[in-house]
């Protein structure tokens, strides 16, 4: 469930708490490597965005609350066999521990790489944040792009 609260006359969105194991903090680091093959030089605003994006869709009613599905469903860069660094461990133990008042995404449930933005020719300028690096950046966006 996602909690919707209202500051400063700007809707702030809390992602509830999820319930996550060991192996979720392996497979969440696991996948963000993937996803961003390091491009970004470890664990960074980028890796973090990610995550916590992962992390939304588990505490939101209209993704499964199960990490593995959740990465399975939405985040095809991810690699299977990546063995995430102590680093990228404890930045995923961190975010799945974290109350959702600490997502510095305010609730984004979707990131797409430049590549996508191309090919599905969403309009960037929806983007809640876009962090550049590698040779495309990534867009973050709390709903779908239309």
């Amino acid at each position: 469930m996602i909690e919707t609260i209202m500051a400063i006359g700007a809707a702030i969105v809390i992602a509830a708490p999820v319930v996550a194991s060991e192996s979720d903090a392996w497979v969440l680091a696991s996948m963000t490597m993937g996803e961003t093959g390091l491009l970004f030089g470890g664990p960074s605003d980028a890796e973090r965005w990610i995550m916590w994006t992962a992390r939304n869709r588990m505490a939101s009613d209209a993704f499964p609350d199960d990490l593995w599905t959740v990465i399975e469903q939405g985040f095809y860069g991810h690699r299977h066999a990546v063995e995430p660094t102590a680093e990228m461990l404890a930045l995923a133990v961190e975010v799945l521990a974290a109350h959702g008042r600490d997502d510095p995404t305010s609730g984004c449930l979707y990131v797409m790489s430049g590549d996508d933005m191309l090919v599905r020719r969403w309009n960037p300028a929806l983007a809640v944040r876009v962090i550049r690096g590698g040779r495309w950046g990534l867009y973050f966006f709390r709903e779908m792009p239309e």
